[in-house]
């Protein structure tokens, strides 16, 4: 049980040391404000590599197309977080599925892989809330292509365990996908995303 609240905590952590922090609300009375300047390219080359794979304007980020890095040749699964932490060693994201579009791009990366693979849903931050570990939005099982009352995450189960983050497998016979809630500590396949520019 400890060990998974360490675990949990060293991931928040790691999530939050990549986030700004915005200066606290000033109380002081209203100043005037400047014109606002434009940002010159220097300052967006800089913004845009703040975060790796994201870019700095949201609106171009909606729009980007993805792709999906199945890593699963030998000796490359992981667990929940090594997975997490070996697509941001590759300069990628750790596989989130937020509309039609990414579930048929995942549904056809893989198309070669017969097993269950990590994505990053998981629920270790608030338990039967599931976000996305890579950008924190409320994991949506139908857009998945899921049922979501088909094996919920949950704390414990009738082996004491924990069913935390969410794997999924492609089936062919439903042409969509079968998830899977269970411990962040399996070792599986899993993916990683990049946005194409």
């Amino acid at each position: 049980m400890q060990t998974r609240w360490i675990v949990c905590a060293l991931g928040i952590l790691a999530v939050l040391s990549q986030i700004s922090v915005a200066d606290p609300i000033d109380t002081a009375p209203a100043k005037s404000v400047p014109e606002k300047q434009p940002v010159v390219a220097a300052d967006e080359d800089q913004l845009r590599s703040s975060i790796p794979g994201v870019p700095a304007d949201s609106d171009d980020f909606f729009k980007q197309e993805k792709k999906y890095i199945v890593k699963c040749e030998s000796g490359e699964k992981q667990e929940f977080f090594g997975a997490w932490r070996n697509c941001l060693d590759l300069k990628y994201q750790f596989a989130t599925v937020e509309n039609p579009k990414d579930r048929r791009l995942l549904y056809k990366a893989l198309e070669e892989v017969d097993e269950y693979v990590h994505i990053s849903g998981t629920d270790l931050g608030k338990e039967g809330l599931p976000v996305w570990f890579t950008n924190g939005r409320v994991v949506d099982m139908n857009r998945i292509g899921c049922d979501p009352d088909d094996n919920p995450p949950r704390g414990g189960n009738d082996n004491n365990e924990w069913r935390d983050c969410l794997s999924v497998k492609r089936d062919d016979e439903l042409n969509n996908f079968v998830c899977k809630w269970e411990s962040c500590q399996k070792s599986r396949c899993y993916v990683c995303q990049d946005y194409l520019t």
